[in-house]
């Protein structure tokens, strides 16, 4: 196991855009060993433009076509996404809605038959959905710091919120987040809170967690 990661969705090594992922079938030093086993974690960002219910060109599954999504990752390049078994009720696919961020660990880059290259995910485990845009995922990294300084008027303090621990000094300024955007952030913040303990060079436990 390496040096724990110092976290930060902005560093492309763990957080890459579709170009920089490995190729399906292919051993990619930069992620797995000689066995194909990865060497690290690494997590796609997007976010989601358009969902689609319809079977679509290309996917190689006729008796259970996917839920295609398009999406554009961190470098602002639209692909595809392909969801296999999304069909069936009460998957985290139903999440899956124009302006949301998904979140794919250790995906692999698809070529489809039509020619076109995204990322096909077979295990719906690999995949999170956060109700966020890209934009305010990236705004939250840069907020929160291991310095524990109040969201709103930088103080010095310990208290935070209960969930996602954003740092308040008070019940005034932490109703004034509340009521200025942080009641749909709070969730993403939450996540981000989490990644943050991550061991990211460490891939002995599954998932995003």
């Amino acid at each position: 196991m390496g040096k724990k990661s110092a976290f930060n969705l902005r560093n492309k090594h763990y957080f890459p855009p579709l170009s920089q992922l490995p190729w399906e079938g292919k051993r990619d030093q930069r992620f797995c060993n000689f066995f194909f086993q990865p060497i690290r974690r690494w997590c796609l960002l997007v976010e989601i433009i358009e969902r689609n219910i319809s079977p679509t060109s290309g996917h190689t599954n006729s008796k259970a076509p996917p839920v295609t999504c398009r999406v554009r990752d961190v470098d602002g390049r639209e692909l595809r996404i392909d969801l296999h078994n999304g069909m069936r009720p009460g998957t985290v696919v139903d999440d899956c809605t124009r302006g949301y961020t998904m979140a794919i660990m250790c995906p692999t880059r698809h070529r489809f038959q039509d020619g076109g290259v995204g990322v096909n995910i077979d295990d719906l485990s690999a995949l999170m959905v956060i109700p966020v845009s890209m934009n305010d995922m990236m705004q939250i990294n840069d907020k929160i710091r291991t310095v524990r300084t109040c969201a709103i008027c930088q103080r010095k303090t310990r208290y935070g919120c209960e969930l996602c621990q954003m740092p308040y000094c008070s019940v005034r300024c932490q109703t004034v987040s509340w009521n200025t955007g942080h009641r749909e952030l709070c969730q993403a913040a939450h996540v981000v809170r989490i990644w943050r303990k991550v061991d990211w060079n460490n891939t002995t436990l599954p998932g995003f967690y």
